[in-house]
């Protein structure tokens, strides 16, 4: 796992625990805001972060590049750590595509 400081410092596994964690690239912030609509939709709770610019520090500024994104991409993480859904850049940013993405890994339908 990546090292992501923040106040206090912690490893990027310490991220995943309980909740279905968004990290975005440090120009992602189209999916922070979708996550949190697309949570508020299904009923769910869901941790976003930023990863760089002014969210959890990227020392090295390698986030992006080891999860396979742009700096305006993101990744779904599921609770055990493991990558759920991963959109390389910022152009489809919405809540229904998070909506769709968390609907299919718990096996739900979304209510449009």
């Amino acid at each position: 796992h990546r090292d992501l400081h923040s106040f206090p410092t912690r490893r990027s596994s310490d991220l995943f625990d309980r909740n279905f964690t968004l990290l975005a690239g440090p120009e992602g912030n189209a999916w922070c805001d979708s996550a949190v609509a697309a949570a508020k939709q299904l009923e769910i709770e869901i941790d976003v972060h930023r990863v760089g610019a002014n969210g959890l520090a990227d020392p090295d500024g390698a986030f992006a590049a080891a999860y396979g994104i742009s700096p305006t991409g993101a990744v779904l993480v599921r609770p055990d750590g493991f990558v759920a859904w991963r959109a390389k850049t910022g152009e489809a940013a919405s809540a229904s595509e998070i909506s769709s993405a968390l609907a299919s890994v718990l096996c739900r339908e979304v209510s449009r």
